[in-house]
């Protein structure tokens, strides 16, 4: 009977752990989220964008939003951003239609990502332990607290269904696990080449190239042509039009010219990669150091990995490889599951070196609170970061 009780007793308090930091994650953060928009550190750019986009889409003015006008002459958000989840914003929104509302729910999509990531370490590694430190590395993130602290972005939408996606590939639902995939690319239309790539890593992880497979590949790319060549002219905008393009000015200023400069001139690219270099290489320090590298045991994790990693190496655009913006919500989750499938790598190898590596990865990640945007600690610190680490918050807040 006694077995039983504590058999039962272990039972729940596996279940209980991964919630109870969920539910935890989210209160916290939507707290601090709402005290900094109270003290008066969010920005037009860019919940004012997005509260006034919505707002504007309930009262008759489709996405209508004046901070970039300056450069969008239509007004409209998804002339430029085109993203099918805003649609499912707009009713929701219609429901609760202020601020809070947005941060409170971008910390739930972020916090209810821990989820899937603890079920698809789970079912991958078999090691319970691991599967629930390296859940509680997620949340105790600092670079994910930066980022939920940014305003509000349809990014935060990626960890929970790149996580999804993945969980349900190794379940053997490859149809549920696709239906992730093609939400990635709803998210925002230029996400359509990372969500090829994360195809990609489903065949190799399938090891076949399937008819659904195949079919979801010609539907992204479908989805893109579109959106690229019909709906945004229809919206009123052409997009990346030759000479448009500024993230890459040593490459140039369009797609065309900076393909061919990449090909032909090796020149050009060693010095888009030198530019600004320390803080490219500290970037991805920073966000592969809370586990350890270990997405580097298993190689095919860099394929979609790949999409971000030429971005912010070739790029001249700060917020593409510094902390603190959404961007960093890109690489984050194909980090945290390539860790998934790195130590089961290393499960393979060393029974006793995989115990020293969580205890090590418990370590780090109880250390790398020190460098959240929520930490005293951090006040004072010369941070090279965006947005989420403009964090002056009072208690009671200042302004309200």
């Amino acid at each position: 009977m006694t077995v039983k009780f504590q058999g039962s007793l272990k039972q729940i308090t596996t279940v209980k752990i991964p919630f109870v930091t969920f539910v935890v994650y989210v209160i916290v953060f939507t707290i601090f989220s709402i005290l900094k928009h109270y003290n008066l550190h969010s920005f037009a750019y860019d919940l004012g964008i997005f509260l006034q986009s919505l707002w504007n889409t309930i009262h008759g003015r489709f996405f209508y939003e004046t901070p970039d006008l300056y450069w969008n002459p239509t007004g409209n958000y998804l002339s430029v951003h085109f993203s099918v989840i805003m649609l499912f914003l707009v009713p929701l929104y219609f429901v609760l239609p202020n601020a809070e509302f947005l941060l409170f729910f971008q910390s739930f999509l972020l916090g209810l990502a821990g989820l899937p990531l603890y079920f698809l370490c789970k079912k991958v590694t078999g090691n319970d332990a691991f599967a629930k430190i390296l859940t509680i590395s997620y949340y105790l993130s600092p670079i994910l607290h930066a980022a939920n602290l940014y305003d509000f972005h349809v990014e935060s939408f990626l960890p929970l269904l790149i996580f999804s996606s993945l969980y349900y590939l190794e379940k053997g639902a490859l149809r549920k696990s696709l239906l992730f995939i093609i939400a990635i690319c709803f998210c925002l239309y230029t996400l359509c080449p990372f969500a090829i790539l994360l195809l990609l890593f489903h065949v190799v992880r399938l090891r076949s190239f399937n008819k659904t497979l195949i079919a979801s590949l010609l539907g992204i790319i479908s989805y893109y042509i579109l959106v690229s060549r019909f709906v945004l002219p229809a919206l009123g905008n052409i997009p990346f039009q030759p000479g448009t393009i500024t993230w890459f000015p040593f490459l140039g200023r369009s797609w065309m010219e900076i393909l061919n400069n990449v090909i032909k001139s090796p020149a050009l690219l060693i010095k888009s990669v030198l530019y600004d270099a320390q803080p490219k290489i500290t970037y991805w320090v920073l966000i592969s150091l809370p586990v350890l590298f270990l997405y580097l045991l298993y190689p095919p994790s860099l394929i979609p990995l790949s999409y971000w990693l030429v971005i912010s190496l070739l790029t001249s655009y700060e917020p593409f490889y510094t902390i603190g913006w959404q961007y960093v919500l890109i690489p984050i989750p194909i980090i945290y599951a390539g860790a998934v499938y790195g130590f089961r790598s290393l499960l393979k190898i060393k029974i006793n070196i995989s115990k020293k590596i969580i205890k090590v990865l418990l370590i780090i990640s109880l250390a790398q609170l020190i460098f959240s945007p929520i930490s005293p600690l951090v006040y004072g610190l010369q941070i090279r970061g965006g947005g989420g680490y403009d964090n002056v918050m009072s208690f009671p807040p200042r302004y309200y």
